[in-house]
């Protein structure tokens, strides 16, 4: 119980950085109201807003396949339960996760009364486990991934982890490396289904939308700085502003999207300590031709800066952050730039740099010349922009798999 008070503090923390915490928070503590329905659930738990994303082919295909299920979807952050509510409007249940505490997890489960449990990528919760194989449901770690630094994290705690992994009743891993690393903390029954971020459908009326903005402005070199962490966008405005005396002729073109929208604003004081003319997506219906930064300060809408761009540089890659997706960008056909620290997606930069469709550098002071080189070179912009489309297409298939697994437990 002393978790508690731990809990109440930390949830008022963060929502002095983000007020939407500060909604919701019966929800935390398995307070749902009146019951309002008896049939059975499908409980997937998608973390953020990466997780929920990639999970969106696989409630579709649930649904197809389970008709008579309520999905339920929990997440732990607000930008997270946003996403949900934009995605699915409505056709699944959205809601905070409960802590894991096993009275709070019980009481859920009488709630929803769930068939199913399915985490996401690397959420393992001990409690929400145990409490799903006492009541005889399946809890499946499904697209899962564990990075290294994650591997040797979890090694010191193995006491913790390990009943925990044992517990579950399959694993869906998106790599063979990431199998071995689950194997070897105690996870069985072990699947390699590749990862699901690439069944995702684009959103093609964003894509339009992008497109035609680039139109009205096919004389400029843009690229995209997606997904930026702390710390990241004060080196990557630095190489705007060397771009912008490189290659005056282009008249070279910064989006920015910051991974959080708490910080657009922190953002946007940041661009304009740096001189650089900024223009804001939200309130506006096109791009102007002074604009040097255009601040990305809208949620959901990352399909539209892809294809207004020519060039994607991965945020979180160029600090210690483990990267940011850069499957989205492939999706629309986007030469791929990443910085050192990539070990969220390593198979996938991994694959990504084999076919030609990535690029990663150790430096960041590299990226102006590589910028520049792709600006002035359309052959080599074209071949590496088919090779993206290509390494996106080929890598499908993960859904399949997975649902496949999932028939196999729900019997």
């Amino acid at each position: 119980m002393l978790i508690m008070p731990l809990a109440l503090i930390r949830l008022a923390w963060r929502g002095l950085q983000e007020r939407g915490y500060w909604q919701h928070i019966p929800e935390r503590f398995s307070f749902y109201g009146k019951k309002s329905e008896t049939k059975e659930s499908i409980w997937i738990h998608a973390v953020s807003v990466g997780e929920a994303r990639a999970v969106a082919p696989l409630v579709e295909a649930l649904q197809k396949n389970y008709p008579h299920h309520r999905i339920v979807i929990t997440q732990m952050t607000p930008a997270g339960r946003r996403t949900s509510n934009e995605i699915y409007a409505g056709k699944v249940t959205v809601t905070y996760a409960p802590y894991d505490i096993p009275f709070l997890v019980n009481r859920f489960i009488r709630h929803f009364n769930p068939m199913l449990l399915l985490l996401v990528e690397t959420e393992i919760w001990p409690n929400w486990i145990y409490a799903c194989k006492k009541n005889t449901i399946p809890a499946l770690l499904i697209n899962a991934r564990l990075s290294e630094k994650s591997f040797r994290a979890y090694q010191r705690f193995s006491f913790w982890i390990k009943p925990a992994l044992h517990a579950l009743t399959a694993v869906a891993a998106q790599t063979p490396a990431d199998a071995e690393r689950l194997a070897a903390l105690g996870a069985h029954s072990i699947t390699v289904s590749g990862n699901l971020k690439f069944d995702v459908e684009p959103n093609q009326q964003q894509i339009i939308e992008g497109r035609e903005w680039r139109k009205t402005r096919v004389d400029r070199f843009v690229w995209i700085a997606a997904s930026t962490r702390e710390g990241e966008e004060e080196l990557l405005l630095q190489v705007q502003r060397d771009l912008i005396v490189a290659m005056p002729d282009k008249n070279p073109l910064m989006i920015l999207v910051p991974r959080h929208p708490q910080r657009f604003e922190e953002v946007e004081k940041l661009i304009e300590k740096n001189n650089l003319r900024l223009q804001r997506k939200s309130g506006t219906n096109k791009l102007h031709q002074q604009t040097q930064v255009l601040l990305g300060n809208t949620m959901g809408e990352m399909y539209f800066y892809y294809a207004l761009a020519d060039v994607a540089v991965m945020g979180g890659s160029w600090l210690p952050f483990g990267g940011q997706n850069p499957i989205e960008p492939a999706q629309v056909g986007l030469p791929i730039i990443v910085g050192p620290y990539t070990y969220n997606f390593a198979q996938v930069v991994k694959d990504g740099i084999k076919i030609g469709a990535m690029q990663q550098m150790q430096e960041i002071k590299y990226l102006v010349d590589t910028l520049q080189r792709l600006a002035t070179n359309d052959s080599e912009l074209n071949t590496v922009r088919i090779n993206a489309s290509r390494f996106a297409e080929m890598n499908k298939g993960a859904l399949e798999k997975q649902i496949k697994l999932i028939k196999s437990k729900m019997g």
